[in-house]
């Protein structure tokens, strides 16, 4: 026997000819975040430092007069509260003795912008998921409006008027109990384990009841780390500026509260609210919700989920476009224009004898293209091809 033998015939041919090797960090994409001048302030000094301190005191200023604007009274708030309080207690009531109700409630938890503190002047409507330890059911929705009506009309609370009926959702994953102080919206739920039970057609809509248990994690997660009074009213401030423009339509009152913790609290210290609004709209004017960018992780969800992922490629465009338009105004003495205007902003050309050029759209999304096959006497076929 020769020694080495085997290692011989382990080489007797040659290696199969591979591709270039790719570097491991190379391998995939790495998302970016995009430029933010607060990480970055001291790289960037102000060339005549104490100018600006003028009209920052006067953005200040406008922005909390607008926020006294948005934020409801205290006698609407209070109005609310005892609506929202008594259909608590009716729902308390409930879990304890159900009677004929065919219903089962495990929990009940108050949830959305009246839970968070950040609920807007005229808009007097508060949220309450009811957790039914039942599979869910529209009979079953039906039934609990009817003694929630029921049991408020034996228990008439003083000044205090309740509609006859309900305003029952379009699914019947909830219902509206409408007063004369506000209306309570009621989002029904279940148990997670009866989440794989439910069947369609039969019982509620499965997404419906994981957004309404998300809720609850949104608004604990709000409590815990962004009841900051500074961080409620930026929201507010943010929720307006939503309203007013079109192209911010798209953001949800979740991006709006994960945008503001991240643009106010999320740094060394706080930072005055009217760099923490002009922030939000920098950083969107950047691309924080463009593909391919770090974008804010939802908190609340497993799995690194980026909650741009929620937006439309046209969404994301749309939004960044509006918030680049506004940066450009708010950069030449225009924040008046910005917290008080609409989308005919967008349609400046010019602001203190300064020229705007058009903004062009970097997405442009494909219609559908049908294609006919031709049609013989076994079959025909259409087929269908969208290019996203």
């Amino acid at each position: 026997m020769v020694r080495g033998s085997g290692r011989v015939g382990m080489n007797r041919f040659p290696p199969p000819l591979a591709g270039p090797m790719v570097p491991p960090f190379m391998s995939r994409r790495v998302p970016r975040h995009p430029f933010d001048i607060v990480l970055c302030e001291g790289a960037f000094p102000r060339v005549k430092p104490g100018a600006h301190t003028t009209e920052e005191s006067a953005f200040n200023a406008a922005l909390l007069k607008r926020a006294q604007i948005l934020t409801p009274s205290s006698e609407d708030h209070s109005a609310l509260l005892g609506v929202v309080t008594k259909i608590q207690s009716i729902l308390d009531n409930i879990i304890i003795s159900p009677g004929k109700t065919e219903v089962s409630i495990e929990e009940v938890r108050v949830v959305g912008s009246f839970k968070k503190a950040t609920i807007m002047k005229g808009h007097t409507v508060a949220d309450i998921v009811v957790i039914f330890k039942t599979l869910p059911t529209k009979e079953s929705v039906v039934a609990l409006s009817q003694r929630i009506i029921s049991d408020f009309r034996e228990n008439h609370p003083t000044g205090i008027h309740i509609a006859d009926d309900v305003l029952m959702a379009p699914d019947s994953t909830g219902f509206d109990v409408i007063s004369s102080q506000g209306t309570v919206r009621i989002l029904i739920s279940t148990i997670s384990t009866n989440l794989k039970k439910l069947t369609s057609g039969l019982h509620l809509d499965s997404n419906a009841m994981k957004l309404h248990m998300g809720a609850i994690r949104h608004s604990r997660w709000f409590d815990d780390n962004a009841s900051h009074s500074s961080n409620k009213m930026l929201v507010r401030l943010l929720k307006d500026l939503r309203n007013r423009f079109s192209g911010l339509k798209c953001l949800n009152p979740w991006m709006i509260d994960l945008l503001a913790h991240r643009s106010l609290l999320n740094n060394k210290q706080t930072l005055p609210i009217q760099i923490a609004y002009r922030r939000v709209i920098q950083l969107l004017a950047g691309g924080l919700f463009l593909p391919g960018s770090a974008g804010i992780i939802d908190p609340c969800e497993s799995g690194n989920i980026r909650i741009q992922t929620l937006l439309s490629l046209e969404q994301q465009d749309i939004l960044c476009m509006t918030a680049q338009h506004l940066v450009r105004v708010m950069a030449h003495g225009g924040f008046i224009a910005v917290l008080n205007g609409n989308d005919n902003i967008l349609k400046l050309k010019s602001i203190n004898a300064v020229l705007f050029e058009d903004l062009q759209k970097a997405y442009e999304k494909q219609e559908e293209m049908v294609e006919d096959t031709e049609v013989t006497t076994a079959e025909s076929e259409e087929v269908t091809m969208e290019s996203t």
